[in-house]
């Protein structure tokens, strides 16, 4: 009985495998929605590269609209090696009231290069469960904010998400991808002047990334 079901399983892989163009390189391109989750974030009061006190905005989200560009070869129907960029889009953000007497509008924005290891888990012949988990190159800046504060380092890469195979060379895939949870981005002050306070980490951020892709298997 055990032996069946495991001919049936390997027949049934075998037929997924010949029916949709699996193996090779693919490219894809995809856009979606962002979140920025920020922690401990503060702001300057100043808006004439003096600081005139700092406030505490504590932990806002920030929302854009992301693209994510992906290459990658899937060695066989479980396990794939992928590199890909996106760019989070602007978030806008709003400080406290300054010496100008009105709020400032800032922005964040990230750029993140990554390289990952992808899981599948076939659960029909054309759709599979897909799990991912590596590394980025995260560039992470604030403009319109005296003092330019941003990072750039080695940050964590996972995600969850699933793969529908609308024809042979074709997918539909949906993508949760995080970055930066178990390696949190942190920006770093930079003072606009010798006699300006040095402010140090002024937010620590991760990307929670949801991406609609279209991908071509070549």
């Amino acid at each position: 009985m055990i032996r069946r079901f495991i001919f049936l399983y390997v027949l049934g892989i075998t037929m997924l495998y010949a029916q949709n163009n699996i193996e090779g390189f693919y490219t894809g391109v995809g856009t979606g929605f962002n979140v920025t989750s920020n922690s401990n974030l503060i702001k300057t009061n100043g808006v004439d590269q003096q600081i005139n006190g700092i406030r505490e905005l504590g932990n806002p989200s920030g929302y854009s609209l992301p693209i994510l560009v992906d290459a990658g070869y899937r060695f066989n129907p479980y396990l794939a090696a992928e590199f890909n960029y996106s760019y989070s889009g602007n978030q806008q953000y709003v400080g406290p009231v300054g010496v100008s007497g009105g709020n400032n509008v800032f922005w964040g924005s990230q750029n993140m290069f990554g390289l990952s290891a992808i899981g599948y888990l076939p659960l029909t012949t054309d759709l599979y469960l897909k799990g991912r988990l590596g590394l980025a190159y995260a560039m992470a800046t604030m403009t319109t904010y005296i003092g330019d504060p941003g990072t750039k380092m080695i940050t964590s890469e996972f995600g969850v998400g699933l793969q529908y195979f609308m024809s042979k060379y074709l997918s539909l895939d949906f993508d949760y991808i995080n970055y930066g949870l178990l390696m949190p981005m942190q920006l770093q002050y930079n003072s606009p002047g010798p006699s300006t306070p040095n402010l140090g980490v002024i937010d620590t951020i991760n990307n929670n990334q949801f991406f609609v892709s279209l991908t071509v298997h070549y």
